[in-house]
């Protein structure tokens, strides 16, 4: 993965418009992961707190890294998500006070350069009102679906469609906000598991990363059903500090990252993780353990 050694980023910086400094940090922390035809995203965060969160963009097929997409305003940059119907890299996050949901057009990023001091703009930015935080996101069935972190007990996960109004304006989940419509509610919300850390599916499966500190990580799969029930839940372990996973279906496998390669996390465990990983469906039939219990209904609708 780029960046565990030292990246180029743009210096903390609440303007959108104004000139950043361009510093190299240390402490860049990675977050989410997600794939488009040709491109892998990775998601970071400084630990530092000297430098506004990033994007790493790699070729899918060669693992070349591409460029690095400098966020605005965003300390904590956590998941992402690529809808390939809109051709759109979608980015959560907080403004301090609310969930938010950036979105970020293949254009937008083809012609993005860090040299020019500036963070990429948005095209899209939603506000959360059903999310208090949100830390992992995943694009399914015309979409979003957000998830958050929690140290104890089951976390939720959240789903917003994409639609458009009477403008052909695009839109999302259900509207919230008198006449705004860029303040949005989820449609529906699920249990997750607890410590949820990343969400991905592909038609047949709901995949779910469970993790938090130096102890062993899980890697969890549900069935779906009709209704969007998620039913028999089995898991297998993985390595401390796992974070995101996301399913490719060129590929059919399902990548992941870890965080215990970043400096405040490596001296800590000797399960260092410092690639991306992948793993097919076959990783379920060995080392399996079925959960004693998963998410089988919608809490409401």
């Amino acid at each position: 993965m780029p960046g565990l050694q030292g990246a180029w980023a743009l210096a903390k910086n609440k303007s959108a418009t104004a000139p950043h400094r361009l510093i190299k940090t240390v402490a860049f922390d990675p977050q989410g992961i997600t794939t488009s035809q040709n491109e892998i995203f990775i998601s970071a965060y400084d630990h530092n707190n000297k430098a506004n969160s990033v994007i790493y963009v790699l070729n899918k097929w060669t693992g070349q890294y591409i460029k690095t997409l400098s966020l605005q305003f965003q300390d904590h940059a956590g998941g992402v998500a690529y809808d390939p119907d809109r051709q759109m890299l979608w980015v959560t996050g907080h403004d301090g006070k609310d969930s938010m949901l950036y979105g970020i057009t293949q254009a937008q990023i083809d012609q993005y350069d860090i040299r020019s001091r500036l963070p990429i703009s948005y095209q899209q930015v939603f506000q959360i009102t059903t999310e208090t935080n949100n830390s992992t996101m995943m694009y399914a069935n015309n979409a979003l679906w957000v998830g958050y972190f929690t140290k104890r007990g089951l976390g939720n996960i959240q789903e917003l469609p994409f639609g458009k109004d009477a403008s052909g304006n695009l839109t999302l989940g259900q509207s919230a906000g008198e006449q705004d419509e860029s303040i949005v509610a989820a449609t529906k919300v699920y249990a997750s598991v607890g410590q949820l850390q990343g969400l991905t599916a592909n038609q047949r499966h709901v995949l779910m990363t469970s993790s938090f500190g130096n102890v062993d990580g899980k890697l969890v799969r549900y069935d779906r059903e009709a209704g969007d029930k998620f039913t028999k839940g089995v898991s297998v372990t993985m390595p401390p500090y796992l974070e995101a996973v996301s399913y490719d279906g060129d590929t059919n496998r399902f990548y992941m990252i870890f965080e215990s390669a970043t400096p405040v996390y490596r001296v800590k465990t000797k399960a260092v993780v410092d690639r991306i990983l992948y793993v097919d469906n076959d990783v379920f039939k060995t080392g399996l353990r079925r959960l004693r219990h998963c998410c089988n209904q919608s809490l409401w609708t």
